[in-house]
């Protein structure tokens, strides 16, 4: 799920808007993802939705300048299928996070369950944050049996005990980047039943091999070289073929596990071209309001004199001048093609950008340009100085070429207005670049 908030923590967009408990419109301000963004850093952060109440781990970003950013851009990617293949598996685990608390078990009753006594402060700041979502956070109750090799009481292996169940082999082991920890629960019941099964049947292959040894001395010495040479032989061939199944299980594994990674990675970079293509309409849409004053201006002047001129002609048509009806008509179609090129220029400014790149003349989007921001010109009053060759075309999507320009040319507008020398200047310094 991918989501955009203001400097505010207002959520402006979100993949999920269709859905009845969309995040649009809630303030995640309190979220320290957030705060690490509005920072100018690259947020991660784990925590249970206050929506849906499911968990996920979020990634964030700063929009725009990271010394002041403009909003902040949100991943969350969700955790239940990691968890899910877990509870197949024939031993059990758990995932805790820096504050000691399961944030993934293959037994979902461990789930956000504390490993560790919480202080009075520790729990009162995780509800202030709403990082588990005022779950009770009750203590799991795991306690040690014995400290296995050179492991402390925190770390490396250990018997444990889950209430009053047989002791398990806890094995723990940090996620890499993260203060995560990672446990992983065998149980020893029957490990140590395999352990016996496998010295048993060594005893009896023990005394089998003795017995054929025994046989193989009352026979003749070539005949037992032979014996001997051919089972050394088999089992060479039987240890090859085992290796070569191993490794081709590992090679069919790791192909596996590249496709489903790069599966993801081609989704994730679709869901971010969405959200890019998106950002950029609403920055169009944001540009059309604010020239929507101007536009609107351009348009009742035409509509005021076509008022005018149409009482007037019924007027001179009942007096039979038709002279001045003639020219009264002539100037309305005028006034009524100039609407239709502010209109035309205004609809292809604000509809969607397409796929690909097309030809566009570089000289007609700078006049879309300048006709668009007319009102805001004729306000400045600047010295305008063009140095477009014409006919030159650019490999590009015009729609947002002349975006590119109505940004430029209204913040020189905004530099030059107040200042004494009102001079623009449009020239391409070079076939990617562009100076106003």
């Amino acid at each position: 799920m991918v989501y955009v908030l203001d400097a505010r923590g207002k959520v402006l967009a979100t993949s999920n808007w269709q859905r009845p408990d969309s995040y649009l419109g809630e303030d995640l301000s309190f979220r320290p993802y957030f705060r690490t963004a509005m920072e100018g850093q690259l947020g991660r952060f784990y925590g249970v939705g206050t929506t849906r109440s499911e968990s996920g781990y979020y990634l964030s970003a700063p929009l725009g300048e990271r010394d002041n950013p403009d909003g902040v851009a949100v991943v969350k990617i969700g955790l239940e299928p990691l968890e899910n293949r877990w509870q197949g598996a024939d031993s059990q685990m758990l995932l805790a996070d820096e504050n000691g608390v399961v944030i993934l078990a293959s037994d979902p009753s461990w789930k956000l369950a504390a490993l560790h006594p919480l202080s009075p402060d520790a729990r009162e700041r995780l509800a202030r944050s709403l990082q588990y979502n005022r779950a009770p956070l009750p203590q799991l109750p795991l306690s040690n049996v014995r400290v296995l090799g050179n492991g402390s009481g925190n770390s490396g292996d250990r018997l444990v005990r889950l209430r009053q169940g047989p002791p398990m082999l806890a094995q723990q082991a940090a996620l890499p980047g993260t203060d995560w920890q990672l446990t992983l629960l065998s149980n020893t019941s029957q490990a140590r039943v395999v352990a016996l099964n496998s010295a048993a049947l060594a005893g009896v292959l023990t005394a089998f091999v003795l017995l054929l040894g025994a046989a193989w001395n009352v026979r003749r010495r070539v005949i037992g070289e032979r014996l001997a040479a051919r089972a050394a032989l088999e089992a060479a061939n039987s240890e090859l073929e085992r290796k070569v199944a191993e490794r081709t299980a590992d090679l069919s594994t790791t192909n596996q596990r590249l496709q489903g990674e790069v599966a993801e990675r081609i989704r994730t970079e679709a869901v971010l071209r969405q959200a890019q293509d998106g950002l950029l309409q609403a920055g169009k849409l944001a540009a059309v309001g604010q020239m929507s004053t101007g536009i609107a201006h351009e348009l009742n002047q035409p509509l005021a004199a076509l008022r005018t001129i149409s009482g007037n002609t019924s007027k001179f048509l009942d007096r039979g001048d038709y002279d001045t009806v003639r020219a009264n008509l002539g100037t309305i179609i005028s006034l009524v093609e100039r609407m239709g090129r502010i209109t035309g220029a205004l609809k292809s400014f604000a509809r969607k950008s397409g796929n690909g790149l097309r030809q566009a003349e570089l000289a007609q989007a700078v006049d879309n340009a300048l006709f668009l921001l007319d009102t805001r010109i004729e306000a400045v009053q600047p010295r305008l100085q063009r140095e477009i060759e014409p006919g030159l075309l650019v490999a590009c999507d015009p729609n947002r070429l002349e975006q590119v320009l109505v940004n430029l040319l209204g913040n020189a507008l905004d530099a030059v207005t107040g200042a004494r020398s009102r001079r623009y200047r449009c020239m391409p310094t070079s076939a990617a670049g562009w100076r106003t």
